[in-house]
Formats: C-alpha cells, structure tokens, sequence
C-alpha cells in the first residue's frame, strides 16, 4: 500500500528510511522468530505469556497486505 500523504513510499519503506537498527513487522506466518526487516540480522523471538500467538491476522495498517500477529 501507498502513502496518501504525498511521499509515494509506504509505511515500511518510510520506516526503513529513517535508519532504524531492527524492525519487527511481525508478518511471519508462525513462529518461534520474528525477522528483523532491515537486513541487520536482529532475529527476535516470539515469548508465550500464558496463551499462543496467532499469526497471519489482519495488519494494523488499512491496505497494507502484511500480516500481524494477536
């Protein structure tokens, strides 16, 4: 999905360019890692609190075809 607000980049491109050191999109189709987006190498680990995760949900952003996780 594209921005509305004139940049032409979509929400993860915009985060990307700001120089993050990780980023979790949180779009894996199951666990137990969670991929860090910006090529660092920064593999976060899904922890169960007292449930499971469910992945593949519908993402936060409206158009962005990402999954989350619940």
């Amino acid at each position: 999905a594209r921005a509305i607000d004139g940049t032409g980049m979509s929400y993860p491109e915009r985060v990307l360019a700001s120089g993050p050191r990780l980023y979790y999109r949180l779009d894996e189709p199951s666990g137990p890692d969670a991929a860090d987006a910006t090529g660092n190498g920064l593999t976060g680990a899904y922890q169960v609190n007292g449930g499971m995760q469910t992945f593949a949900q519908p993402g936060a952003i409206a158009g962005d075809p990402s999954t989350g996780v619940r």
